[in-house]
């Protein structure tokens, strides 16, 4: 939610009149409704006695703030830590990206992604919407398109040990909306 600021102007009415259309209402950086609900400006205009201030009568105005996220970065989500059997393929479960403002970015919502594993191969087992390409002797992922595509992808995304290894290996995965310049990175240990 958003912190509690107040303002209060004392003028007359005239010069209030003038005022009140250079209010500006700037939220938090990285703020959004969708987030954190609605921003809420609270407008009491009261008249005053003009002897010692004293108050006579009040009028307010309560206004929802509708804030939009503009070029917010995706948000990597997944486990710390998946335990693979030597010589076994294993889902990497749990993967997911998420982006606030994914529909507005650059490029209608087409979104980047890489995933690396420092040992093994990597691989989509099932068809999905998003454009894939394996690269690196099967250690890299990339993949491209918008965000419920690429959520596909990752649910079908297994990783696939050298036969006779052990030890850990580990999966770096990145995201970038396309709006060029917002990106998540996210590390796990096989």
């Amino acid at each position: 939610s958003l912190p509690s600021r107040r303002v209060e102007l004392v003028e007359v009415l005239s010069r209030l009149v003038d005022v009140l259309p250079l209010l500006a209402y700037r939220p938090p950086p990285d703020f959004s409704s969708a987030a954190a609900g609605p921003g809420l400006v609270n407008l009491t205009v009261e008249s005053l006695w003009a002897d010692h201030g004293r108050r006579a009568n009040a009028s307010t105005l309560l206004v929802q703030v509708e804030v939009l996220a503009v070029n917010d970065a995706p948000v990597l989500h997944g486990p710390s830590v998946v335990a693979v059997e030597e010589g076994q393929p294993v889902p990497l479960a749990g993967l997911s990206v998420t982006d606030l403002d994914h529909a507005e970015a650059l490029g209608g919502g087409v979104m980047n992604m890489t995933l690396r594993v420092d040992v093994g191969t990597l691989a989509i087992i099932r068809w999905v919407e998003a454009y894939y390409d394996v690269a690196g002797d099967g250690g890299v992922l990339q993949l491209s398109g918008s965000l419920p595509s690429l959520n596909d992808a990752l649910a079908a995304v297994e990783y696939q040990a050298p036969s006779y290894f052990t030890g850990n290996a580990t999966l770096s995965v990145w995201a970038s909306d396309v709006g060029g310049m917002e990106a998540a990175s996210l590390s796990t240990t096989l």
